[in-house]
C-alpha cells in the first residue's frame, strides 16, 4: 500500500521566494492551523545575503521554524539578468537537494520576472523531476516593463523544454501582477500553498502518495497527451474564487484532486478524464472544500500573451532606434587645434599670446 503523505517542502528562490515564505512564516505559522493541515518545511535559495538587511533576525527565525538556508558564494545578485549566473545556478541544484532534501510534496516558489529567482526555479524544478520528486512550480510573471515581459516569457519557455527534456509534465501555478499590488499577489500564493498543505494532510482519507504522483503527471493516466507545461488552480467548491469557478474550465482540466467533506460534493459534469477525492472531516475558516485542478492550456494562454508583448517591445525599441540621435564632434576649424575630452572639443585658447 502506498505511504499516506505527510509533509510539504517549500524551496522559497530569490528575492521574491523568500520575501513571500519569510511572510507566510511570520503570519500564518501558528496554532489555529495546525490541525488538518500539513506540516511543512523550508529552505530559501538565493545568490545573496544582501537581500537580508536583518540576517541576524532571519538566522535566529532559521532555527526557531527549524529552516534552513542555501546562499550562493561570491554572487549578489543577477541585475534582471537571466545570463549572469547561469552557470553557477544551473550546476547547483544537486548539491542543494542532497543538503536539503524534498519531502512529500516539493513547493518551488519564485519571481519569473528577475534575473536570479527565475533561473533558480526552474533548474530545482528540472532536477526534482529527473530524481521522480512531486513538484508543483509556483511562479509570478509579469508586463509592468520590457525587462518583466522578456524574462517572463523565457522562464515559461525554461520550464517548457523542461517537460520535453523529462518527459514529465511541469505544473505551474500562476501570479501575476498586473492590476494587483505586490502585497495582493503575495497574499493569493500564501493561501495557494496554505490550501497544499491542506490537502495534503494526513487528516484527510483517500488520499496516497500514489494518488498524488498520477495527479501531477498526468500522462501516465492520459497517455495521448504530450508531457508540457501546465497550470494548477485551486477553485473553492460552491463559491467564487478569483479564478471564477471550476465550471467555467471544465473543458480545460486534464486531472483533479478533490478535497470534500462527502464523496458526492465533488462530482463534476462534464466529468474531468482523472480525479482523486480525499475527505475530511470539518470545515474551517482556514480549511474547505475545493477543487485542484491541473489545466491544460492555461499555462500556454499565458505565454502568448507575453509572447505578444515582447514582440510589441521589440518594434517599440527598432522605432526608438531609428529617432535616436548621435552625437558627433563638431568640424575642426582650419589652422587651430583641436583639445578635449571625448566628443566634446575646446577650440583654441583664450586671451592672446604677448608680443616681445
Amino acid at each position: 500500500m502506498s505511504k499516506e503523505i505527510q509533509n510539504v517542502k517549500i524551496y522559497a528562490c530569490g528575492g521574491a521566494g523568500t520575501s513571500i515564505v519569510r511572510e507566510l512564516r511570520n503570519q500564518v505559522d501558528c496554532k489555529e492551523i495546525v490541525n488538518g493541515f500539513s506540516g511543512y518545511q523550508v529552505t530559501y535559495v538565493n545568490t545573496s545575503e544582501s537581500d537580508f538587511r536583518d540576517l541576524s533576525l532571519f538566522e535566529k527565525q532559521l532555527k526557531e521554524w527549524g529552516d534552513t538556508a542555501y546562499f550562493y558564494k561570491g554572487i549578489d545578485g543577477s541585475g534582471k539578468n537571466q545570463t549572469e549566473n547561469l552557470e553557477v545556478i544551473s550546476e547547483s541544484p544537486r548539491t542543494i537537494v542532497k543538503a536539503h532534501p524534498p519531502l512529500d510534496l516539493n513547493l518551488v516558489v519564485f519571481s519569473g520576472i528577475g534575473g536570479s529567482g527565475s533561473v533558480i526555479g526552474p533548474a530545482l524544478i528540472n532536477h526534482l523531476l529527473s530524481e521522480g520528486k512531486p513538484v508543483i512550480g509556483i511562479c509570478i510573471s509579469g508586463m509592468e516593463s520590457g525587462d518583466a515581459v522578456r524574462n517572463s516569457a523565457s522562464t515559461y519557455m525554461m520550464l517548457q523544454d523542461i517537460a520535453t527534456a523529462n518527459k514529465k509534465p511541469v505544473v505551474l501555478a500562476q501570479f501575476f501582477n498586473e492590476n494587483r499590488t505586490i502585497k495582493e499577489v503575495n497574499a493569493a500564493i500564501m493561501v495557494f500553498i496554505i490550501e497544499m498543505t491542506s490537502l495534503m494532510s494526513v487528516s484527510n482519507t483517500g488520499i496516497d502518495s500514489k494518488d498524488l504522483a498520477n495527479w501531477l503527471n498526468y500522462t501516465l493516466l492520459n497517455p495521448a497527451l504530450e508531457p508540457g507545461l501546465a497550470s494548477i488552480v485551486n477553485y473553492r467548491i460552491n463559491s467564487n474564487t478569483e479564478d471564477g469557478k471550476i465550471s467555467d474550465v471544465l473543458d480545460d482540466v486534464i486531472s483533479v484532486m478533490s478535497l470534500v467533506t462527502k464523496g458526492e460534493d465533488a462530482v463534476l459534469t462534464p466529468r474531468p478524464s482523472s480525479q482523486n477525492i480525499g475527505l475530511f472531516e470539518t470545515p474551517s475558516k482556514f480549511k474547505y472544500e475545493l477543487h485542484s485542478a491541473i489545466l491544460l492550456n492555461h499555462a500556454a494562454d499565458r505565454f502568448d500573451e507575453l509572447a505578444a508583448a515582447h514582440e510589441e517591445d521589440l518594434e517599440r525599441a527598432s522605432e526608438q532606434a531609428a529617432r535616436s540621435k548621435r552625437l558627433t564632434a563638431p568640424a575642426k576649424p582650419k589652422g587651430r587645434p583641436l583639445a578635449g575630452i571625448g566628443g566634446i572639443s575646446v577650440l583654441g585658447n583664450k586671451g592672446t599670446a604677448k608680443r616681445r
